[in-house]
């Protein structure tokens, strides 16, 4: 009985202890609002949307890749980059081209 109850206490206290864990893993540390050297603001939203300058776009990220899909003059776009989140600096890299922005609050 004394072992049946202990086992069912140390499960709750496991299943308890994996949910808080699951909780605190945070978002994506891209979501949030980033500014380049020339003023141009992105802006990465936690429900896959974003804003580039005014421009919309939808985005997701595995693995220091990150997936950006927009329409320009009417035509779906799909570009894939690879990227870094460093404290408050965002890389992106394309085709050997480093663009830094840092994080605005």
């Amino acid at each position: 009985m004394k072992k049946r109850l202990f086992s069912l206490v140390m499960g709750a206290i496991l299943l308890s202890l994996g949910l808080v864990l699951a909780s605190c893993a945070g978002e994506n540390p891209l979501v949030g609002r980033w500014q380049d050297q020339y003023g141009d603001t992105l802006e990465f939203f936690s429900d896959g949307n974003g804003v580039w300058d005014e421009e919309a776009f939808t985005w997701s990220s595995e693995r220091g890749r990150l997936r950006v899909e927009f329409s320009i003059w009417g035509f779906n776009e799909v570009e894939v980059f690879d990227y870094e989140v460093s404290h408050n600096t965002l890389t992106i890299r394309e085709d050997g081209e480093d663009w830094i922005f840092n994080r605005i609050r």
